[in-house]
């Protein structure tokens, strides 16, 4: 496959062309991505997955010394020592970060954060998780939403 043709249809790479450069001038742009840790509603087979229809999924991971709360039809999450919770890893453009910002109610409800997800490999990956912004009052769980 000629390259041009591939970098066409990858999600990673953006055709010069949408941003006003002749691909005479230049063959692709690449767009700067951000991994994000999802846990509840956004994750495979969930009702809001479909937020991540452009992602790219990396593997599933655990995010430790947290805990899930049910909040109401959904999950928070919290810092809590020697809990776990389980959840899924994507890379998403940073131009997206906004709507995810918006979905989750950041600053309202969540306040998104860097934190560091154990992958099953064992591998470590740097990863936005939104975290609850107030005190639980449900009991912390650890494992994966749904599952509990």
């Amino acid at each position: 496959m000629p390259l041009q043709a591939y970098l066409a249809r990858s999600n990673r790479y953006n055709m010069s062309e949408e941003q006003g450069v002749s691909t005479t001038d230049a063959l692709f742009v690449v767009k700067e991505m951000e991994n994000i840790f999802v846990y509840g509603t956004l994750m495979r087979g969930k009702s809001a997955h479909k937020y991540l229809a452009k992602a790219r999924f990396l593997g599933s991971g655990s995010l430790r010394d947290y805990a899930l709360y049910r909040i109401s039809w959904f999950p928070g999450i919290r810092p809590k020592e020697g809990y776990e919770v389980l959840g899924e890893v994507y890379e998403i453009m940073t131009e997206d970060l906004p709507a995810m910002d918006a979905y989750e109610g950041e600053a309202e409800l969540y306040h998104r954060r860097k934190v560091t997800i154990v992958m099953e490999d064992g591998s470590m990956k740097k990863a936005w998780a939104y975290i609850y912004a107030y005190m639980a009052v449900s009991a912390p769980l650890s494992g994966k939403w749904g599952d509990l």
